[in-house]
């Protein structure tokens, strides 16, 4: 009688139980998904929120251009691969982070590379048509190559912090595939880097996972499982202090309970918590630019806080969503809608009001835009932007 290891046990489990996420009410998230027009019954919080959906019509060169997902806790970033015929989906977590005390803080405790997954097609890329529904926080779309096409679905599911990315590719593109490739476990910082440095050890690999230990003890693991119904389900656990064994069996466990939940369970409680979100945080702004930027900045802010963690969490781009060098984002978060108070607070936007600005410095210039730190809070008034136009 030929003996089954328990992985080998679950892996074929789940085989079979993702073959069900492709039947039925499931096979519809990995649709390019309905526009906001498309949703007759959405109210103005939901179409606005909606509108304001961010969209690559060019395939992004790297981290700083691309779409982004996150929980505050993972966070992923989807752009192309190192051939024309790969697309490059980064990882980080802001737990992930070394743990050696003898060096300062930027180095010994220096947040740590992980590693990224790669979808590999059969065709050359020739174009993209992606979509980052800032309502339901999920990035839809298709891409285009040489040899057909594929649709895809993909999220950091906000309570469990499972990535999820569905691909339903045409003929042609049957056998697109993931793989996953581990980064090196030591700081990228070169400027103070002590010479006695020394790089966590190589991870151990296995059937579907990769477990990093830590010089100064504990570890990670990332744990993925492709079905046949093409998801990519995926954790990360980090442990310290503490075992890296204790991540790997833990890492697996969440996985199971992942495929054995079933999407639309998942699905809608991710979606049920970012609509409550943008409830709790809605502000009417006449100007519809103005109005989308404030959203973006939700989003960004929702995909790097948790109300159980106060450290800042994955890295989303900054430069590309930002409007007017940024006179109006906001750098120092504070409550909006159910986010944790990080600090003090000294605006409330998640309860209707805005924050106070101070107006236009006397000493700037005609064309001459103010700086970040010259918009600070203080007594409400007029904020005159550059070359007389008003907010």
């Amino acid at each position: 009688m030929t003996a089954f290891s328990r992985r080998h046990f679950v892996s074929t489990a789940a085989a079979g139980t993702s073959a069900l996420w492709t039947t039925g009410s499931p096979a519809s998230w990995a649709s390019t998904g309905p526009g906001p027009a498309e949703h007759p019954g959405s109210d103005i919080h939901e179409k606005t929120v909606r509108d304001a959906a961010m969209t690559w019509r060019t395939l992004p060169a790297d981290w700083q251009q691309a779409p982004f997902l996150a929980n505050g806790c993972l966070g992923a970033q989807l752009y192309a691969g190192r051939t024309a015929n790969t697309l490059k989906l980064m990882i980080s977590h802001s737990q992930v982070q070394d743990q050696r005390g003898q060096w300062r803080g930027g180095i010994g405790f220096s947040r740590l590379p992980i590693g990224y997954f790669t979808l590999t097609l059969d065709g050359e890329i020739t174009a993209v048509d992606w979509t980052l529904d800032l309502y339901d926080a999920e990035l839809r779309g298709t891409v285009t190559t040489t040899r057909g096409s594929l649709a895809l679905s993909a999220l950091v599911q906000n309570d469990t912090g499972a990535l999820l990315v569905s691909t339903r590719p045409t003929t042609g593109e049957e056998s697109a595939a993931w793989s996953f490739q581990w980064l090196r476990a030591a700081t990228t910082r070169t400027s103070g880097r002590p010479e006695d440095y020394t790089p966590n050890p190589d991870p151990r690999t296995g059937d579907g996972f990769v477990e990093q230990p830590l010089l100064a003890g504990g570890g990670w693991t990332t744990e993925r499982r492709e079905g046949t119904g093409r998801l990519l389900a995926a954790h990360l656990v980090y442990r310290f202090p503490g075992r890296v064994s204790e991540a790997t069996d833990d890492a697996l466990r969440a996985v199971d309970r992942t495929l054995a939940t079933g999407p639309e369970r998942l699905v809608d409680r991710h979606r049920r918590w970012w609509h409550a979100y943008y409830r709790r945080s809605f502000l009417s702004v006449p100007d519809k630019r103005l109005q989308s930027f404030y959203l973006i900045q939700l989003y960004k802010l929702a995909a790097a806080t948790r109300a159980d963690d106060l450290r800042v969490g994955p890295v989303v781009p900054r430069g590309r969503q930002q409007l007017d060098r940024g006179l109006v984002e906001p750098q120092r978060p504070d409550r909006h809608g159910p986010r944790p108070r990080l600090q003090p607070p000294r605006t409330r936007l998640g309860d209707g009001r805005l924050p106070p600005l101070r107006a236009q410095p006397p000493h700037l210039g005609p064309g001459r835009l103010p700086r970040r730190r010259e918009l600070r809070a203080g007594p409400p008034l007029r904020l005159a932007a550059a070359r007389g136009r008003h907010l």
